[in-house]
């Protein structure tokens, strides 16, 4: 749950699926011959990469391009076929696989937030450095015929981002900052009796961030699926190196994970995890460029997302409520706030949120939800599905010496049909007896390993 994008206007959207039609509708054959004429492997080898390249699954459809390039080189074929394999593979590596050093271009934002060279200035100084801890979790109850259970089993799922960022530069009118995506996951634990997670014991940073850091913590391959926690606990007792914050919160709730229950454990790394990325912002515009610095075949379109729903200027959108007096409510843009709210980078976001300042003098500041609505919208199966997030509760609190939001917590309601193909609650049915909370906590840090001097 962690990450946002804002919605297109309806013109760019209708341009940006016409765009995607075209570039991702099957290759037609050279006219003058067909693959009928060669191995009926290479009919079927060039049919599996059309419908790759349908499914909008690019990485699979550049190394089935690829392959099949080389394939047809060693028969001999017509120069067309192997030119229009080469081709694909190429195209699609460069469309799906961000190289680093590149600089992309970035989506202008539907309304960049308004601030000034002074402001831009003062908030974000060269060297200003914040380490930011986000989680969103939720418990409930449904089906899913990937769990392995024949009736309705509990659940309890987290999402983690551990991000740092460094500001490099700033005129007043261009901001540039790296940050390091010290980990991006997902963790998900099924049983047939109920499971629970314990309230974060706030405050997390310090151990989480400490964990983040250590060269001992477990990074797995994008999906791991372990049958049972005790298969788990036999290549990491106790969950520490692993699913150290879920377990940790699992076992202070009083739930006991071991073999008596029946359950499947789930862990997904975000294929950013690790990654540096360099980001620039115009003041009028966003984010506008962004540059892998480092990281593993990682998707062009989710490097893009990520640049678009940064947040980079998080603190000083809600220091917008600075100049409430207590009682006094305000409103934010919830597109400003989806690091600060525990979701995933790669959703589309729209509404607002509401906030009521806390009465006396309180510092932190302090403020809470006081209505308002999270529109969340992700592409499910081609299709464009939407849901909305409402708080029930929360604090957020702003150290005004730092301008820097410290903390932010709150319970949700939640429609959850929008969860896509990468969210580990993707086709659950069912969902009830649901709980959502999310958690965030930022500081100033110290260079912890090696980004870029400002």
């Amino acid at each position: 749950m962690y990450g946002s994008t804002k919605i297109l206007t309806v013109l760019v959207v209708v341009l940006a699926v016409a765009a995607v039609v075209f570039l991702f509708l099957p290759s037609d054959p050279p006219a003058d011959e067909t693959l009928a004429d060669y191995p009926a492997s290479l009919v079927e080898d060039r049919q599996a990469a059309q419908l790759a390249q349908q499914d909008g699954d690019w990485p699979r459809a550049h190394e089935l391009w690829t392959s099949l390039a080389d394939d047809l080189q060693a028969v001999e074929a017509n120069p067309l076929f192997v030119a229009e394999a080469q081709r694909n593979a190429r195209d699609y590596r460069e469309r799906t696989l961000a190289i680093a050093g590149e600089v992309y271009d970035v989506a202008k934002a539907d309304s960049p937030p308004e601030i000034s060279a002074s402001d831009l200035q003062r908030y974000y100084a060269p060297g200003r450095r914040v380490g930011s801890v986000a989680v969103g979790d939720v418990t409930g109850r449904g089906r899913n015929q990937d769990w392995g259970f024949v009736v309705d089993a509990y659940f309890a799922y987290e999402c983690d981002a551990i991000i740092e960022t460094l500001v490099l530069e700033n005129d007043g009118r261009r901001l540039v900052a790296e940050s390091h995506l010290k980990r991006l996951s997902q963790d998900l634990v099924v049983a047939n009796e109920r499971v629970r997670l314990a309230p974060i014991d706030s405050p997390i940073f310090a151990l989480v961030w400490e964990v983040a850091n250590s060269a001992a913590l477990v990074h797995p391959k994008s999906h791991v699926a372990i049958r049972a926690w005790a298969a788990l606990d036999a290549v990491d007792p106790g969950g520490e190196r692993i699913f150290t914050n879920l377990y940790r919160r699992l076992k202070a709730s009083g739930i006991d994970v071991a073999p008596k229950l029946e359950t499947r454990i789930v862990q997904r790394i975000d294929e950013l995890n690790g990654a540096r990325i360099k980001l620039a912002l115009d003041v009028d515009y966003g984010v506008r460029h962004v540059e892998l610095l480092e990281g593993d075949r990682v998707p062009l379109d989710d490097l893009r997302a990520f640049a678009r729903n940064s947040n980079l200027l998080l603190d000083f959108a809600v220091a917008d409520l600075l100049t409430l007096k207590p009682d006094e409510t305000g409103e934010i843009a919830a597109a400003d706030l989806v690091r600060m709210i525990g979701l995933r980078y790669d959703v589309q976001v729209d509404g607002s949120l509401k906030f009521r300042r806390r009465g006396g003098q309180t510092t932190p500041y302090e403020f809470e939800p006081a209505g308002g609505e999270v529109r969340v919208a992700a592409e499910v199966d081609g299709e464009l599905r939407r849901g909305v997030l409402r708080p029930l509760s929360g604090l957020v609190r702003y150290d005004v010496r730092q301008l820097l939001v410290v903390s932010a917590d709150a319970e949700w309601t939640i429609d959850l049909s929008w969860a896509s193909q990468d969210h580990l609650l993707f086709q659950t049915e069912g969902m009830r007896e649901l709980t959502v909370r999310s958690h965030y906590e930022a500081q100033l840090v110290e260079a912890s390993d090696g980004l870029a001097a400002p």
